[in-house]
Order: C-alpha cells, then structure tokens, then sequence
C-alpha cells in the first residue's frame, strides 16, 4: 500500500511504513536501493494507498488512508534536495469551495483524503488529476489541482539558488 512513483529511471517509495524514510531504487542497475531520510514537512509515514506523481523534480503527494482523519495536505518531494514542503492549495470557488475541504491550525485548506487511486501530470496545462480509489463517489469524480503559479515559483527559486552558487 505504499506509494510510488518513477521519475528519472528511479522508482520512489513512500509511506505505509514505521520510518520516515524515502525509498529510491535505480531501475537500470536494478540492485540498488538508497535509504533517505528527509528533511521539511513529510506526510505521516503510516499512510497507505496514498497518490504519487512526478512532475519536474518533485514529486506531488496526496491522500492516503490515515484511520480517523478524513482530510489531508498536498504535500511535494524535492528529489534533489531531499526535502518535503506543503504546497497551498485554495478551492477556486466554483467546482469547490471552502466546505468541500477542512481549513488545519495554520490556516492551510485540507483536502478530504482519497486513496488507492491514480494521479497523472498533464505538462501543457500544468494540472495535476486524480481519479477513481477510494472513497467511491458516483457518479465518479476528476480531482484536478491547478500547479501553474506553484511550480513557475519552484523553478524560478531554484534557478536563482543556482544562480548565486556557480563559481
């Protein structure tokens, strides 16, 4: 019930476990796996059936069974830096408000967790969809989170880290 994804002939584990690790195995030598503690904020470890989906060098993680929590944060991987961060996510008012969701301690909108589904990246448009698992709704229902603002941010930030240390 873990959580997986590929991104750069390297498979990504995560959750459903007693450790905070990130697990990665090299697909093309296919005898190595890496054991990485990260750093930030990481999902509860013990989710199962959570979604993973690479999208640049991040990896986008929602959902995950969690027993009585009914909403979660949108969470990304930094695959370079190892680290973890919550990514903001408001409804846009007309496919969803501010009920469909749960606001946390720290002013962040929660969405309600959805597991053992599937999550695709659709590069021209910049979205992220999610689609079937659990809880069954019908009729069944496109979860689409809009990443344009978030991921331009990302990269501009990391291209001007990059920047200030070329020697």
């Amino acid at each position: 019930d873990a959580a997986f994804a590929t991104l750069d002939k390297t498979l990504y584990i995560v959750g459903s476990s007693k450790s905070d690790a990130v697990l990665s195995f090299d697909i093309p030598n296919g005898n190595k796996m890496d054991v990485t503690t990260p750093t930030g904020n990481p999902p509860q470890y013990d989710l199962k059936g959570a979604l993973m989906v690479p999208v640049g060098r991040y990896l986008i993680f929602i959902g995950g069974k969690l027993e009585n929590k009914r909403y979660g944060l949108v969470r990304a991987y930094d695959t370079v830096k190892c680290w973890w961060f919550v990514i903001f996510v408001a409804p846009d008012g007309e496919t969803t408000t501010m009920f469909d969701g749960k606001i946390d301690p720290n002013g962040m909108f929660m969405l309600p967790r959805t597991y053992d589904g599937s999550l695709i990246y659709r590069p021209m448009k910049r979205e992220v969809i999610g689609f079937l698992g659990q809880p069954i709704v019908t009729p069944p229902v496109l979860n689409v989170i809009e990443l344009g603002d978030a991921l331009a941010y990302l990269n501009i930030t990391g291209d001007m880290k990059d920047m200030l240390y070329l020697q």
